[in-house]
């Protein structure tokens, strides 16, 4: 062999052992590093699957697949869109370390008309009693990821995330409707209470 072929060889083989090293440790720090992390995550969240469906209000049902609860410390970073959006200021109002719960639902209208969510208010009450108003205040808060319509025979998958200073379940969750309307002039049901 000639001295360019030995060379080129040399640095093919070198570059294949460092390469090798590196992707080597570098899984084996990125596998440490998830670890932690999930191990850290968890020791703050636990996820609850409900998978049931409440009683009919007009022509809505609600169907709770499930919960995810969370022990947050208040620092900006890991605020949502509900402390964004909840009255008062996150930093002020809630506590040093404070309870959210991330419920995963689904919104069915049985009836032959649209509904439109953002005709309405929703209030979501908690296995204590509690009552966690659309962007209340530091007791009992709710945020919904997206008001929308409800066409006939459809579903709405939704995420409502719910914020307490208070330590709370949602398990046998409750979401009282104002009024059911299919646009700003035209109401299909009087309120009431989904119980799941």
């Amino acid at each position: 062999m000639n001295k360019k072929a030995i060379t080129l060889l040399g640095m093919i083989s070198a570059g294949l052992l460092l390469g090798g090293c590196s992707n080597g440790n570098s899984e084996k720090v990125d596998r440490a590093n998830s670890v932690s992390q999930s191990k850290k995550s968890n020791r703050n969240e636990k996820v609850v699957k409900i998978d049931k469906t409440s009683n009919q209000v007009g022509p809505l049902k609600v169907h709770v697949s499930n919960i995810k609860y969370e022990k947050v410390e208040n620092k900006e970073s890991n605020w949502t869109d509900a402390e964004y959006n909840m009255e008062g200021h996150p930093k002020k109002d809630l506590n040093k370390y404070y309870y959210r719960a991330i419920v995963s639902l689904k919104f069915e209208n049985t009836g032959d008309k649209s509904v439109d969510l953002s005709y309405g208010e929703r209030t979501y009450t908690v296995d204590d009693g509690t009552a966690f108003p659309i962007q209340s205040g530091a007791n009992g808060s709710s945020f919904e990821s997206s008001v929308a319509k409800i066409a006939p025979h459809g579903k709405l998958a939704e995420t409502v995330i719910l914020i307490s200073n208070n330590k709370f379940t949602a398990n046998k969750l409750q979401v009282t409707f104002t009024d059911i309307c299919e646009n700003m002039d035209t109401t299909l049901s009087e309120g009431g209470t989904a119980k799941i």
